[in-house]
């Protein structure tokens, strides 16, 4: 199970993230492999990792999965929309209360979102441990393979990604800046990233709001695809 980044800067960023008034546990960790993914109005995320997290095990994965956590046991069907192998994904609240964690879920406006570069996240809590699952605008297989692409080493040290949109072979990516020592500030940066073959290549990363035709054309961006992933384009 990976989490997001080197533990003192980890800490240093989400320090100023308030923690719930019931508890006196204010850090998180933030779940990487475990993207969250909004289908059918419910969050769904992928199973193993998850499960791992929770300290659960997974007897069986097929259209239905069975997790266990001591007593604890949850029957679940994989949504319908359910990704094959490593990458099944499953309701994340409906099993990670089913075996004894609380749930809550954070969007984009909220303080945590806030603080986290205005990203919906879920939180779970289990015990005195507190976890935070990235909700993206794309599907967990191919979130999983932008962050394998862009490399480890800059996760936690330089900005959060979110894979935000996706249109056809391109995808936008949503990353708050790093401002060390006092966690995300305002400033983001807009990536958008082309499948070449087997690889993923920036084609775009920007601080700018919106861009002209010729910046998009510079970065070989089509404008229709510009506007399928919501970048403002000026005119």
């Amino acid at each position: 199970m990976r989490t997001l980044g080197c533990p003192l800067l980890l800490a240093a960023a989400l320090a100023a993230v308030p923690a719930p008034a019931d508890t006196a546990f204010p850090q998180y960790s933030l779940l990487i492999d475990v993207p969250g993914y909004n289908l059918e109005g419910g969050v769904v995320a992928p199973l193993w990792p998850l499960a791992d997290w929770l300290g659960a095990e997974v007897q069986d994965a097929d259209r239905w999965a069975v997790v266990v956590r001591g007593e604890a046991v949850v029957y679940v069907q994989l949504p319908q929309a359910a990704w094959s192998g490593a990458m099944a994904v499953m309701p994340l609240r409906v099993v990670a209360e089913g075996v004894g964690a609380q749930v809550r879920y954070h969007g984009a406006a909220s303080e945590i979102g806030a603080q986290l570069g205005h990203i919906p996240t879920v939180e779970i809590k289990l015990g005195d441990r507190r976890a935070l699952v990235v909700v993206h605008g794309a599907p967990p297989p191919l979130v999983a393979e932008v962050i394998g692409a862009v490399g480890d080493e800059t996760l936690g040290t330089g900005w959060l990604l979110q894979v935000s949109a996706v249109a056809g072979e391109y995808v936008k990516t949503h990353e708050p800046q790093w401002d060390e020592p006092f966690g995300f500030g305002q400033r983001y940066v807009t990536g958008v990233l082309l499948r070449r073959n087997a690889e993923w290549l920036y084609l775009l990363r920007s601080t700018k709001v919106s861009h002209t035709r010729a910046e998009l054309a510079d970065a070989g961006i089509p404008p229709e695809v510009a506007a399928q992933l919501g970048i403002e384009i000026e005119d």
